[in-house]
Parts: structure tokens; C-alpha cells; sequence
């Protein structure tokens, strides 16, 4: 009876589960022949984005809330998909507008001068591709 019970609860959540949510890949998928991680391709571009620079804990592109905020020109409409934005160490996910994302950036990001690398992820059901790299440049 154990059993029984056992066996409809798992088929039960699986049931519940959303199928790209649930799915684990099988061993092996999306490594390399020798196991290595295979490089995420780079199919789409940022086109334009702003700021280029910022300053330390000074916001730009003021948002209601006082944050700061960034937009990015892709060359593609990403409507429909989702977009992670990486931005130093930090991951935020894109607000979409046809070929322009937009995200609050964290003011923790601007407390320390340097060059933050930025890309842009975007994810299609089960595929992932990546932008280019582009910079902020924080200073004094």
C-alpha cells in the first residue's frame, strides 16, 4: 500500500510540474565530448546602451523609487523571451520593449570605481544565447 501511495504522489507532482520547469537534462547534456561545458552561443548584439559611465554612488537615469536604471538596443526583437542582464556580479532580469531591455540597476554596483562588464542572456524555452560584452565605467 506504501508503494501504491508512493508512486501516485510522485506522479502526482510530476503532473503538477510545469514541463520546462521539471525537466532535468539527461548526463552529459551540454558538455563537450571529454565533459567540458560547451560555450552558450552568441547570436544576438547590444546594439547601443546607457550610460556608458557613472559616477560613485551617484544615480543616473533616476527611476520614481530613486534608482538607477539602464537600457540596452539589441539588434532583434527579444519580445516573448527572457533576458537576464549581467552586470558585474550581480544577475537582474530585463524588463523586454520589442529590441530594448531595461533594468534597475542595484546601488551597490556603484560603490566601488572600476569597469563592470556587462552581457545579456536571453533564453528561449530551452535555449540560451548571449550578447556581446559592453562596460560601465564607474568613477570618482
Amino acid at each position: 500500500m506504501n508503494a501504491k501511495i508512493s508512486l501516485v504522489l510522485v506522479l502526482g507532482l510530476l503532473a503538477a510540474c510545469g514541463r520546462t520547469m521539471c525537466e532535468i537534462p539527461a548526463e552529459g547534456a551540454g558538455s563537450g565530448p571529454n565533459g567540458q561545458i560547451e560555450a552558450i552561443p552568441q547570436n544576438f548584439s547590444i546594439v547601443d546602451y546607457g550610460p556608458r559611465a557613472a559616477k560613485i554612488n551617484v544615480a543616473f537615469n533616476q527611476q520614481p523609487d530613486g534608482s538607477s536604471a539602464m537600457w540596452f538596443k539589441l539588434n532583434e526583437d527579444v519580445q516573448g523571451t527572457m533576458v537576464r542582464v549581467h552586470i558585474g556580479a550581480s544577475v537582474i532580469r530585463g524588463d523586454i520593449a520589442r529590441d530594448v531591455v531595461t533594468i534597475k540597476v542595484p546601488s551597490e554596483i556603484l560603490t566601488k570605481e572600476g569597469s563592470l562588464i556587462i552581457y545579456l542572456e536571453k533564453f528561449e524555452g530551452r535555449d540560451i544565447s548571449r550578447s556581446d560584452t559592453v562596460k560601465l565605467e564607474v568613477s570618482r
